[in-house]
């Protein structure tokens, strides 16, 4: 069974687009949100795959990359939040 290259290209993004976010994971230590989303992700990676087989847009894939992003961005928020604070710019 072929999958349609418009799914395969989405499906190639996400991961592709995760896995080099990923790689800011490794200067934190990982608090249970990041954790929560990584499981989120590998389930979605094992339904995104599922669906794909069916020629259905990866809709799981792109919920879990979704929640890495949520994560990645509350964190990037926190931190700049303490960093203003500690600089006596938010108070």
């Amino acid at each position: 069974m072929l999958v349609p290259r418009s799914i395969a290209l989405v499906q190639l993004l996400i991961i592709a687009g995760i896995a080099v976010l990923s790689f800011t994971f490794k200067k934190r230590a990982l608090n249970i949100l990041y954790r929560l989303a990584a499981l989120i992700f590998a389930t979605s990676i094992f339904l995104g795959g599922k669906q794909i087989t069916h020629r259905q847009m990866p809709l799981a894939l792109i919920f879990g990359a979704v929640c890495v992003l949520v994560a990645w961005a509350i964190d990037r928020l926190r931190a700049y939040h303490r960093r203003a604070t500690s600089q006596g710019a938010i108070g």
